[in-house]
């Protein structure tokens, strides 16, 4: 959630929305004109399902390179 608060915070063009998949529904932020789809919950957990630590800074250049692509 904090990577993805950032970026709604200071990057023009996010906006929050709300992802209906089956049962679970969860907040997620879309990059308006990229279209680019981000939903925090699985940013994490693939990555604690993975014994990985989750990397904010990191996680935040890989959505800043999607956007810009």
């Amino acid at each position: 959630m904090v990577v993805c608060t950032i970026l709604c915070n200071e990057i023009e063009g996010f906006q929050w929305r709300t992802l209906i998949d089956g049962n679970r529904e969860a907040p997620v932020l879309l990059h308006l004109e990229s279209k680019v789809l981000i939903d925090p919950m699985k940013l994490v957990w693939s990555k604690v399902k993975n014994g990985e630590q989750p990397d904010v800074i990191e996680e935040y250049k890989q959505v800043m390179e999607q956007i810009t692509k």
